[in-house]
């Protein structure tokens, strides 16, 4: 078996446990948050006041569209979030050393084409439902 522990592993759980996730670095804007999480920009309002409240995230002004509210975490959550997930990364990592490159590579691009299928049916799903409360308010 082939030893997929250091430079050939570190950055494909890196980027699992980093890809479009909250704790990553930068700001997202308000409306992807309502967009990702599916839900209307007023139930997204509604959490991210709580959380400015608790510390977790601050919202700024976009310095390219004085329209968009960006958000970020907090130097408190960012730690929480690290604290929390460690545990996690840690035994991921266990776990992945009993596996060859190649068996690793297999189930990233598994992971990955399925996330597109899954992308790809919750649009139709959205779409779906856009057009069946179209379809009830028009009624």
């Amino acid at each position: 078996m082939i030893s997929i522990r250091g430079d050939n592993i570190q950055p494909l759980v890196k980027h699992h446990f980093n890809h479009h996730s909250i704790k990553s670095p930068g700001f997202v804007s308000a409306g992807r948050l309502a967009s990702e999480a599916g839900l209307s920009t007023g139930a997204v309002t509604t959490v991210l006041d709580r959380l400015e409240r608790a510390g977790y995230a601050r919202r700024v002004q976009d310095p390219g569209d004085r329209r968009r509210v960006l958000v970020e975490l907090t130097p408190a959550a960012r730690r929480e979030l690290q604290q929390l997930y460690a545990p996690l990364t840690d035994a991921t990592m266990r776990q992945l050393e009993g596996y060859t490159t190649d068996e690793v590579s297999l189930v990233r691009d598994f992971l990955r084409d399925n996330r597109r299928l899954n992308e790809a049916h919750a649009e139709r799903v959205r779409v779906r439902r856009r057009f069946g409360q179209e379809g009830e308010a028009a009624s």
